[in-house]
Parts: C-alpha cells; sequence; structure tokens
C-alpha cells in the first residue's frame, strides 16, 4: 500500500473565512484556510501519524497533573490576525485557552508539525510565518520524519527574538521552558526505525 503525499491543489475560486467555516462544518475531510483559499489537507503516513502520538504521549504524561492538554491533529488553530487557519499535528494549551465558536484554538502555547515531503515548504515557510503572530505561541517543534531531527523554535515573550535548537540524535533531550517538562528524542521516535542518518 502506497503512502506518498501530494502537495494538495488550493480552490481556484477565492472564499471567505464564513464560507470555509460552512463548509468546514460538515466536510468529511479537513482542509485549511490560507486567506482567501482553502486548501485539502493530504492524507498522513504511518511514520508521520506515529510521532504526532508519540509526542502527545509524553506531554499527556507529563502534563497529567497540570493545567494545560495536547491536543492532535483535529484542533485547528486561528491566527486572527492574519485570517488564517491552519490544522497542526499537534497543539498544547493551558488554563486559559480560548476557543471560537467553531472550536478553532486562538492562543496555543505549543504547536508541533511532523514534516513531509509534500507540507515541509509550507510548514517551514507560510504557516510558520503565520504562527509567529500568535503573541501566545512560545514553541514551535519541526519533527522530520524520514531522519532523526527535532527543531525548536522558542521564544520567552512576544517581545523577545526566536531562539532555534536541533537535536539530531536518539540519545538527545530537550526542555520545552514554557511548559516546565523534558522531551525525549528517543521518545518521539519509538517504533519508528532507520531514521538515523549514518555517520
Amino acid at each position: 500500500m502506497s503512502y506518498a503525499l501530494k502537495l494538495p491543489k488550493p480552490d481556484a475560486e477565492p472564499v471567505t473565512l464564513e464560507e470555509y467555516l460552512a463548509r468546514e462544518k460538515d466536510a468529511e475531510h479537513k482542509s485549511e484556510f490560507f486567506g482567501d483559499r482553502i486548501v485539502a489537507m493530504a492524507g498522513a503516513s504511518p511514520t508521520h501519524n506515529t510521532i504526532a502520538s508519540n509526542f502527545l504521549i509524553e506531554t499527556g504524561r507529563q502534563l497529567l497533573e497540570t493545567t494545560c492538554q495536547s491536543y492532535n491533529s483535529d484542533q485547528k488553530v486561528r491566527i486572527f490576525e492574519a485570517g488564517r487557519i491552519f490544522y497542526p499535528d499537534a497543539s498544547v494549551a493551558c488554563d486559559d485557552a480560548f476557543f471560537d465558536d467553531d472550536g478553532s484554538l486562538r492562543n496555543p502555547l505549543v504547536l508541533v508539525e511532523v514534516l513531509s515531503d509534500s507540507t515541509e515548504h509550507k510548514d517551514r515557510v507560510e504557516k510558520w510565518l503565520h504562527y509567529q503572530q500568535l503573541s501566545s505561541l512560545r514553541a514551535y517543534l519541526l519533527i522530520a520524519q524520514d531522519q532523526t531531527l527535532v527543531e525548536v523554535f522558542e521564544r520567552t515573550n512576544p517581545e523577545t527574538d526566536w531562539t532555534y535548537r536541533s537535536f539530531p540524535r536518539r540519545e538527545d533531550s530537550f526542555p520545552l521552558h514554557c511548559l516546565g517538562i523534558t522531551l525525549s528524542v528517543a521518545a518521539l521516535y519509538r517504533r519508528i526505525p532507520g531514521t538515523d542518518k549514518p555517520e
């Protein structure tokens, strides 16, 4: 069975946010809203889904006794100022989580995208530029699925610059300062063989 991912094609005609929300309410498949166009989301590979699930398991376990909650890829996030609605592969919000009437999360603390050939450019460039407009956002994680590599962008508040760290080894671990937890790269790649690059 093939899980090759193809870049989704956007709708040809511009649409409004209201039209998007009306469509998305009853849609069989998820789509993201890029200002005036709807982009259907491609299906994800088993590797992609396993990595995303591993993040949810690890953060869920460590945040169990806190007011923070991890969400899977069904949780859409709205960047209000940019007029965008995206479905990150995972997100975390805490006790002040704010949801629109349509269920869109407005103030995530952490966002995660698992990279694939068809989405890497969008996740690294277009979505990342818009995610940075979220004043609540403190950490953005990019997790590769064809090699062991976790990239972490963090900031302490909306006025500070983003710092960048990368973790290419299974034995690495790193703190998510905004959540007060530490994640293991090995745990994020649990049950994913063959993603270490040869020396």
